[in-house]
């Protein structure tokens, strides 16, 4: 099935369907195993007490490509949220990496704390919530090691990483 937005180097693809859930990671060997099964990887939102996932009928969503580059530039609008975020994915050219920036555009006319959603990382945690370093693509057993050093502390990196920005732009409001 065609996707919308891809993003890849030769050895990592990720696709990104119409409503931008990532629905496709190809590693090592693009087209070969599927480690979504195409199932989708969701991201959402939620604000002021109400959630939504980016698939809501509700999202004003454009996926386009920043310019001249491999870099996605999508931008999601909720009016009734008043809220709107700007996405940027990549796939490191030389490091079979994926990366997200998500840029929260608050359009109330108060201060409202946001939080972004991704059900894969949640749905394949362990009890304890760390990661493995590798699942079972069909039952999400642990294949390998855990914790995941590296990755759980890219995530917890990625959070400290967030919270510093945040509080950041706060002093500056």
């Amino acid at each position: 099935m065609p996707r919308d937005i891809p993003v890849g180097n030769g050895s990592l693809l990720v696709n990104f369907d119409q409503t931008y859930q990532l629905r496709d990671l190809y590693w090592p060997h693009v087209g070969q195993e599927n480690h979504t099964i195409g199932h989708p990887s969701r991201f959402g939102v939620w604000v002021d007490g109400q959630f939504r996932w980016v698939e809501d009928a509700g999202w004003q969503r454009t996926l386009d490509y920043a310019h001249d580059t491999l870099v996605t530039q999508v931008t999601l609008h909720y009016p009734d949220l008043a809220l709107r975020l700007i996405c940027q994915d990549a796939v490191d050219f030389h490091e079979n990496l994926y990366l997200r920036q998500s840029v929260i555009h608050n359009e109330a006319d108060r201060e409202r704390e946001v939080r972004l959603f991704l059900d894969w990382a949640a749905d394949h945690a362990l009890p304890s919530g760390v990661m493995a370093e590798q699942v079972h693509p069909y039952t999400n057993a642990p294949l390998s090691v855990s914790p995941l050093t590296w990755s759980h502390a890219t995530l917890v990196m990625t959070v400290l990483e967030y919270m510093a920005r945040q509080a950041a732009m706060s002093e500056h409001s």
